[in-house]
């Protein structure tokens, strides 16, 4: 698992990082425009492109069914409609690790 985590892709890895972060801050189960909110504020943080809300709801899918994300479906109703709210699905201490071993740039992170 720890392999696999250390070679996701960077924009995967940002999008992971986004979610630990809001996990940690004890704001998960969160929807995706959270999550992609947050992987604005920490692409900005180590300069790099900012893909868009379709490319990270991709990621976020990627990420589903390798088993490091789990999403739980919500529906409110004819004008609520129906969502999802994802959390990590696996400790934060792997994904930390990893992530502070994989990318040099994703690993700044952990010092901002």
């Amino acid at each position: 698992m720890q392999d696999e985590l250390e070679s996701l892709p960077t924009q995967s890895q940002l999008t992971l990082f986004s979610l630990l972060q809001l996990e940690a801050e004890g704001k998960t189960p969160c929807k995706r425009s959270d999550i992609y909110e947050r992987y604005q504020l920490v692409a900005n943080l180590i300069d790099t492109d900012i893909v868009s809300d379709r490319t990270i709801h991709d990621r976020i899918s990627q990420l589903r069914l390798k088993g490091f994300i789990k999403h739980d479906e919500r529906n409110d109703g004819i004008h609520g409609g129906s969502y999802y709210l994802y959390s990590l699905d696996i400790r934060q201490e792997i994904v930390e690790n990893a992530l502070q071993q994989s990318n040099a740039r994703v690993s700044d992170l952990f010092d901002a």
